[in-house]
């Protein structure tokens, strides 16, 4: 099933932080979500037929055509969520409509609030399977997992340019996998299951899937990130703790980055900054080692990093989860009250733009020109995109 509709925004206004040189804006899109996904009418009336004539009398006239069927109305997308965006102005995630999950592929506007998104429904890997997506490249191809069985799921690669999505298929013993994350070369990287056993996997079109060589053998392993040059970043299990960050390449030695950063790595960037999280978020070098820890002040998520190793992610802010951005180390709330280093995001968008009580949670993915992708609380997906200009009149509540 492939839909694809464009949807009016809501009106909103844009969040602003402070002490940065001057002013930067967020202003908010409306709520990703896919539309109804309804289909057309599409059979049309049958061709009358000519009357025929005899000498002398005049040919009956040709019966008319039947009138097409309207097309049936499909239900409405409920939840969202985004996952990940490109540097092309695609963010994607993935639209519930109480049945099943549906990976969608959003196309947003840049440099302003987009006055409208164009949103499509990628399918699955078989006619009614539900699919989730994880990550995109700046082609607009994506990964994340579908069920081609409809019991198992295997990742997948989504080529946009022809719409349609590969199998990327299983390794062997692990029947089970899930695409996490996808460069700008179409190389994949994710985890493969046997119910609580895992490991991590390399995917590209020439050499199909490969487990990736485990830092310890036997033990469970997954990958999660992916840089620019193939680098792929994940975690291990020694057996005793499953939170020790290693990296590898396709058919190479895996490298052990525990001695440096222990915990759950995201991604990696092409300067090869690392970030990840465990008890608290971090960013390391891949490089030199070095790790730069990020302030927090409750359960800490650092999920993505863009070109100028800007992250987002999540944090508590008085008592709250909300999504966070850290710019050269330094925190700034993406939806927080009372904060004196940035304006509520939930305070600049008009009544009834995000629903009553809702507001950013978390911060999924961010990409070179600064735009953000989020989720709120009460389950939608979210972009914001950066304005430069003057702070605009906050809305108090």
């Amino acid at each position: 099933m492939r839909v694809q509709a464009l949807c009016a925004i809501f009106a909103v206004a844009a969040a602003v932080l402070i002490g940065c040189g001057g002013s930067t804006t967020y202003a908010p899109s409306s709520v990703l979500n896919n539309p109804n996904t309804s289909t057309t009418g599409t059979s049309t009336g049958s061709t009358g037929t000519t009357g025929t004539s005899t000498t002398g009398t005049t040919g009956t006239t040709g019966t008319t055509g039947t009138t097409g069927t309207t097309g049936t109305t499909g239900t409405p997308m409920g939840t969202s969520s985004a996952a990940a965006l490109n540097d092309s102005n695609f963010a994607v995630g993935t639209a519930n409509n109480g049945t099943n999950d549906h990976a969608v592929l959003y196309l947003v506007g840049s440099n302003t609030a987009p006055s409208s998104y164009t949103v499509k429904d990628i399918g699955g890997l078989m006619a009614g399977a539900g699919a989730v997506v994880n990550g995109i490249n700046v082609s607009g191809n994506c990964t994340g997992w579908s069920s081609p069985t409809g019991l198992a799921t295997h990742p997948f690669f989504y080529n946009f340019a022809t719409g349609t999505m590969t199998d990327c298929g299983a390794i062997p013993s692990y029947p089970a996998g899930n695409g996490r994350a996808i460069n700008d070369n179409n190389e994949v990287a994710g985890d493969a299951a046997l119910g609580s056993n895992g490991r991590g996997f390399h995917w590209d079109a020439v050499h199909g899937i490969e487990q990736v060589l485990d830092p310890i053998s036997g033990t469970m392993s997954g990958c999660y990130g992916i840089s620019p040059t193939g680098i792929m970043v994940g975690l291990y299990s020694d057996g005793l703790s499953f939170y020790l960050t290693w990296s590898s390449v396709r058919g190479g030695p895996p490298v052990d980055l525990s001695p440096y950063a222990l915990g759950f790595p995201h991604g990696m960037n092409a300067a090869g900054q690392i970030v990840g999280d465990t008890g608290g978020a971090w960013i390391l070098n891949y490089n030199t080692h070095a790790v730069t820890s990020l302030p927090s002040t409750g359960p800490t998520t650092c999920v993505a990093i863009n070109a100028s190793g800007v992250c987002v992610g999540s944090d508590s802010f008085a008592g709250n989860v909300h999504a966070a951005m850290w710019k050269n180390g330094v925190k700034s709330d993406l939806g927080a009250r009372g904060q004196t280093t940035v304006v509520d995001l939930n305070n600049l968008i008009p009544a009834g733009s995000l629903g009553a009580g809702d507001y950013l949670t978390a911060a999924t993915g961010i990409n070179a020109s600064g735009q953000i992708c989020c989720n709120t609380k009460h389950g939608h997906g979210i972009v914001l995109t950066p304005v430069l200009g003057p702070a605009p009149h906050a809305r108090r509540r």
